[in-house]
């Protein structure tokens, strides 16, 4: 798997890491489990993202752990960059600076978003980002179960196909998964130090950790935040 396509696929299941206050778990509609969802990821609480999204088995709700913890991660990521760096200057930068200044698109995108509802099951779609081709929406699936809404994690971690993964294949990729959120923390530690003090140099700072997390040298990736940050990752160029 390469860089470019691991970080497509972070990207894709990051689309809600959005910038808020955590508030209390609301699943009581399929939007309130949406903004709950975006504030856990915002307030890096793995735990609290994980109870917002459906999950059967032991095998998917370790990929659903993973996956979160490394868009938890990569809010961490932003918020120190930004804080620390400024203004992004590189296009890698600016999409990781976007996971902490969305929420206020986000927000816009709600009030105009259209909820569907057939009984235990609904859609949330939200309006086309500016610049994309008519047509172009974002859906979402939420189930139902009991009383509480809550995201479709089969949809929207691709969790079938987890079910055909060898025990040992899945097991490296969670491994891998955890490493690579380790990199990302690790970047943001040298940015509260001060050993990376500009977008360029994070870009490289991620960059190398990103491949020794894959087992194709360059430094070595802390698995966890020394400066305080959660364990987990985040998407930095």
């Amino acid at each position: 798997m390469s860089v470019r396509s691991f970080l497509a696929g972070v990207t894709a299941a990051a689309l809600l890491g959005v910038s808020v206050v955590h508030a209390a778990t609301n699943l009581k509609t399929p939007l309130g489990a949406l903004r709950t969802y975006a504030e856990a990821i915002h307030a890096q609480s793995v735990a609290h993202a994980m109870a917002c999204v459906s999950s059967t088995g032991k095998r998917e709700k370790a990929v659903v752990k993973s996956m979160l913890t490394v868009m938890v991660a990569n809010e961490h990521l932003s918020k120190i960059a930004v804080a620390k760096l400024g203004p992004p200057t590189t296009r890698g930068g600016k999409e990781l600076a976007s996971a902490s200044s969305g929420y206020k698109a986000m927000q816009a995108k709600l009030k105009k978003a259209k909820v569907n509802i057939k009984g235990t099951q609904a859609t949330i779609t939200m309006p086309a980002p500016t610049g994309t081709k008519a047509g172009q929406t974002g859906k979402l699936y939420f189930k139902k179960i009991g009383t509480d809404w809550k995201i479709d994690g089969e949809k929207l971690f691709h969790l079938a196909a987890v079910k055909k993964i060898p025990a040992k294949e899945l097991a490296t990729r969670l491994e891998m998964s955890n490493r690579m959120a380790g990199a990302f923390n690790a970047a943001a530690d040298d940015i509260q130090t001060g050993k990376v003090k500009t977008w360029k140099q994070l870009h490289k700072d991620v960059y190398m950790k990103m491949m020794a997390a894959m087992g194709m040298g360059g430094a070595p990736a802390n698995n966890g935040a020394t400066g305080g940050g959660p364990a987990g990752g985040g998407v930095g160029k």
